[in-house]
């Protein structure tokens, strides 16, 4: 009869690995390239909803053609303007399209007219951001007024669109900060850039099998 010692060993032995996913099963897209300093597996969309459709919707069109499939998913990152007490790094399950609004002509607060998706997507198991062409200007006592959710972009709300009209599993995280990309602030913003590529990258290297080891370090 076998011992307990020896029964551990043969399942240790016949145990099948569980294999981390690869990042190359999606797409990545991050709006600035000082937020994902030593990630070159993100391209780069710039601010603007309208940059961020035309960005995301030519990389899955690649990606398909490259690959003969829809990615698996497209992940999208950057930093975020916190318009409550919140900071630090989080997932995005909603997105809103703040900036929005026909309320007069009939229609719903975020809904675009003759567009069948929706001005608001997701759901409330995290936090929420607002996407807006422009960047608000904070009251004197530093709050933003009535924009809706946790925190506000100019990117988010375009790329899920995208991803719902094409049918790709939408991902979205966010380093949520006070500091904004001014021109006085930018060392500030740089700083709070490097936070956020930190927490990111450990992110990614947790979930993905394949991360590229800094230029020097070798992969285990």
């Amino acid at each position: 009869m076998e011992t307990v010692k020896e029964q551990d060993i043969k399942i240790s032995k016949t145990k099948i690995e569980t294999k981390k996913p690869s990042i190359k099963n999606g797409i990545w897209l991050a709006t600035y390239k000082e937020e994902t300093d030593g990630m070159n597996w993100f391209k780069h969309t710039g601010p603007g909803k309208i940059n961020a459709t035309n960005v995301s919707f030519l990389a899955i069109q690649v990606y398909t053609m490259v690959n003969n499939k829809l990615p698996a998913f497209l992940c999208h990152y950057s930093l975020a303007t916190s318009i409550n007490d919140l900071t630090g790094f989080h997932e995005a399950t909603k997105v809103i399209q703040a900036d929005m609004n026909h309320t007069l002509l009939g229609y719903d607060e975020y809904e675009t007219p003759e567009d069948n998706i929706e001005g608001v997507l997701g759901n409330d198991r995290s936090i929420v951001i607002s996407t807006m062409d422009y960047v608000p200007t904070p009251s004197t006592d530093g709050t933003y007024g009535n924009i809706s959710g946790d925190a506000f972009d100019t990117t988010s709300y375009a790329i899920a669109k995208m991803c719902k009209e094409m049918k790709v599993n939408f991902k979205c995280y966010k380093y949520l900060t006070k500091v904004q990309r001014y021109k006085d602030d930018m060392d500030d913003w740089l700083a709070e850039c490097q936070k956020g590529a930190k927490l990111l990258k450990q992110m990614c290297d947790e979930r993905f099998g394949d991360i590229p080891s800094p230029a020097g370090e070798k992969n285990e």
